[in-house]
């Protein structure tokens, strides 16, 4: 699942990624992917689809969400209304997708209920403001997801990343969502 805000330009270089991906299968074919694109003005839709051939849903939303959650929690949830597969692997639309990074996000996910791993953030354009903007973006999930490691070792409570981040439908329905988590952090 990716939710998308203004990703055209980003799009197609994460989905190329998620085609590479090895492992048994080849993704493209044994892999539903949704993308929820949130109010994009950029061709974001138009991007997915020419981008990605196998099974794809892209669902539009065009009204920005009334609560106390962020837009990136509302299309979260919306996308888990729309997928039907299990687990559940969310990655940004700017992030791009080690070559392992499904088969190690599935493995995870035999000894716990969520995942996380590192990714690679793409520039929206060559110049070099996008490319550092997107290297400090890379560096910044690493060390924020270093944190949360070792918050999570001394047995004290964490976050998680979300830039690549897996679970199964079973916790995401137990925990009411991304919306019942109130305000938070959410970004994309």
């Amino acid at each position: 699942m990716i939710t998308a805000h203004n990703a055209a330009d980003t799009l197609p270089r994460v989905l190329a990624s998620l085609a590479a991906q090895q492992g048994d299968a080849p993704v493209r074919q044994s892999t539903e992917v949704v993308i929820v694109d949130d109010r994009s003005e950029d061709g974001t839709t138009a991007a997915a689809q020419s981008s990605w051939s196998g099974y794809l849903t892209v669902v539009r939303v065009a009204v920005p969400p009334e609560g106390n959650f962020t837009a990136r929690q509302a299309a979260l949830d919306i996308g888990l209304e729309e997928s039907r597969g299990n687990p559940i692997i969310v990655l940004d639309a700017d992030a791009e997708a080690p070559p392992d990074l499904v088969e190690r996000l599935t493995q995870a996910l035999s000894d716990a209920d969520v995942a996380c791993a590192g990714v690679s953030y793409v520039p929206s354009s060559p110049s070099w403001k996008h490319v550092l903007l997107a290297r400090l973006q890379t560096s910044d999930a690493a060390f924020y997801q270093l944190v949360c490691s070792a918050l999570t070792d001394l047995g004290l409570a964490s976050g998680m990343m979300f830039g690549a981040a897996a679970f199964t439908r079973q916790a995401a329905t137990a925990v009411g969502g991304f919306r019942s988590c109130g305000l938070t952090l959410i970004e994309d």
